[in-house]
């Protein structure tokens, strides 16, 4: 190597870390949460991004330190160049949460796919998490711009006045009310977060009940173990919204005190003309989901003349009033994260990509809301 190349290779090291000095100099326009972690920690969450295993952290939030343990989280997203984040606290903690989710976001260019769908659940009266932007640094390097996603948990159910005697997260595309070909499958398909004795087989009985039983035939039962208004709710922001991994996968199953069934939304990212892997499809005329026809749930739903007349009703206020609140989220939101966008150095696309995916949110919404009128396919 000559004087001239090592001198270049200074040179751009010099630049690496005058942009990282920079970058954390900045005056963020989002909540910053500044994580402290060994690096031989740092490594081995690198070296194993699937690892369930914490590690000791600190994180600074507000001129306020926590101790608390982390790991990455996320299905397919922990070999992503951008990871996400799950922070567990025993004592104290930011917003006195015991579990913090920090998602990437890092295939939805506009960061926002996940969030809007989440905000617009919670308007409707679905039992939906709380999500903010968030800006995240790790041992002084600035990561970036994140989802913080409130955790479903039993603090979840507490903060809301409620209670849950079990609670399943919805695993697989196999999460459509049928019981599984094999019985041992039935907690890999729902993965159990807390359950009370005898849980398993209710729910084992309940998924035989929606899969046999002919739709419409048994109204009586059906009211008894699920809750419909909820159910109605759900499908109908799905359907609106093109929620196409929301039919049959990415929920909470919640059985309240009452002993009936709730959908909580989660993981929606793939909404708003988006899929899964952050493509920008559109489908705003689509009238007729797969998955539905094959969603024993729903199927008892619209079975039924006046349920099908309510969940047509909640689709036609969606995209009227809800497209509306959701539209002024948006636009309130891009303005809100821009800045710290821009010092994203982590990120999928760039700035002109994060601006035309605002465009493509109003395009989707517009066709979406002229697709739908008079509705008739239930």
């Amino acid at each position: 190597m000559n004087n001239v190349q090592l001198g270049l290779i200074k040179v751009l090291w010099g630049f690496t870390f005058l942009w990282a000095s920079i970058s954390m100099a900045q005056n963020y326009t989002l909540p910053l949460y500044e994580l402290e972690i060994d690096v031989d920690y740092l490594q081995t969450l690198n070296n194993n991004p699937w690892t369930s295993n914490t590690f000791p952290a600190t994180v600074k939030f507000e001129d306020e330190v926590y101790n608390c343990e982390v790991r990455y989280r996320g299905a397919s997203a922990r070999n992503l160049p951008k990871k996400s984040w799950k922070l567990f606290f025993d004592n104290s903690s930011p917003l006195n949460r015991k579990v913090i989710n920090l998602n990437s976001e890092y295939r939805d260019i506009s960061l926002n796919h996940n969030h809007l769908t989440l905000q617009l659940a919670r308007s409707i009266g679905l039992p939906a998490p709380v999500t903010r932007h968030v800006s995240l640094s790790v041992n002084g390097v600035y990561f970036g711009v994140y989802l913080e996603i409130e955790n479903i948990d039993k603090q979840f159910f507490e903060s809301r006045e409620n209670s849950a005697l079990e609670l399943y997260k919805s695993r697989t595309h196999a999460s459509r009310f049928a019981p599984p070909l094999n019985p041992f499958n039935l907690p890999i398909i729902y993965e159990p977060k807390f359950l009370t004795q005898g849980s398993l087989d209710t729910l084992g009985k309940r998924l035989s009940f929606f899969q046999y039983s002919p739709p419409g035939s048994n109204t009586h039962e059906l009211v008894r173990i699920v809750d419909v208004d909820n159910l109605i709710k759900y499908f109908a922001l799905m359907y609106a919204v093109c929620g196409w991994d929301g039919f049959d996968k990415n929920f909470y199953l919640w059985r309240r005190d009452d002993n009936r069934y709730l959908l909580i939304p989660w993981d929606c990212d793939a909404t708003f003309g988006n899929d899964w892997l952050g493509n920008f499809v559109g489908f705003e005329s689509i009238k007729t989901f797969t998955p539905l026809l094959e969603q024993s749930l729903f199927q008892h739903l619209i079975a039924v003349p006046e349920y099908g007349r309510r969940l047509h009703v909640m689709i036609e206020f969606i995209v009227g009033e809800g497209f509306q609140i959701a539209e002024r989220i948006l636009s309130d939101t891009y303005d809100l994260i821009r800045h710290d966008v821009y010092l994203d150095t982590l990120m999928l696309g760039d700035m002109e990509s994060f601006d035309v995916d605002q465009q493509n949110f109003h395009d989707f919404i517009e066709g979406r809301r002229r697709n739908l009128q008079g509705l008739d396919w239930f």
